[in-house]
């Protein structure tokens, strides 16, 4: 399956909250829109991870770490031009409940377009 864009307006979360704050604000909110679809976020297997500015990166990682423990899913960080007051835009692609999911952890940044 595969979700929409889910950012701050689109899920009616607060857009006068900092980076990290909206993070986790956000994360809640898609775990429970998840929920109600009868999804989880652990059956995430890859998120795009939208930015409006990439410094906040590391203090918005901070929070996302905390809602993915063992199996993170992949994920893709770019910063991007977002609507005023959305810090950040998600969107996911997950696997059916039950659905064996293997997949290897590796970490780096790539620094040619900067």
């Amino acid at each position: 399956w595969a979700s929409p864009s889910l950012d701050a307006v689109s899920l009616g979360i607060s857009t006068a909250t900092a980076a990290p704050d909206q993070c986790g604000e956000l994360l809640r909110a898609i775990s429970a829109w998840l929920e109600a679809a009868g999804k989880s976020l652990e059956q995430v297997v890859y998120l795009e991870l939208q930015v409006r500015d990439l410094s906040q990166f590391e203090a918005v990682n901070q929070v996302y770490c905390t809602f993915f423990s063992g199996r993170p899913p992949s994920r893709v960080c770019i910063e991007t031009l977002l609507p005023e007051g959305v810090h950040l835009r998600i969107r996911l692609l997950g696997r059916a409940p039950g659905a064996e999911f293997k997949n290897l952890h590796v970490q780096s940044i790539s620094t040619w377009a900067m």
